[in-house]
């Protein structure tokens, strides 16, 4: 379970970088 943990909070910070990233180069 720890490990699906682990694993799910590197996929969301992921997730939320690429969002952060698609909002911060938008013009």
């Amino acid at each position: 379970l720890a490990f699906f943990k682990a694993a799910f909070d590197l996929f969301d910070a992921e997730f939320y970088v690429k969002l952060d990233d698609d909002v911060y180069l938008r013009p």
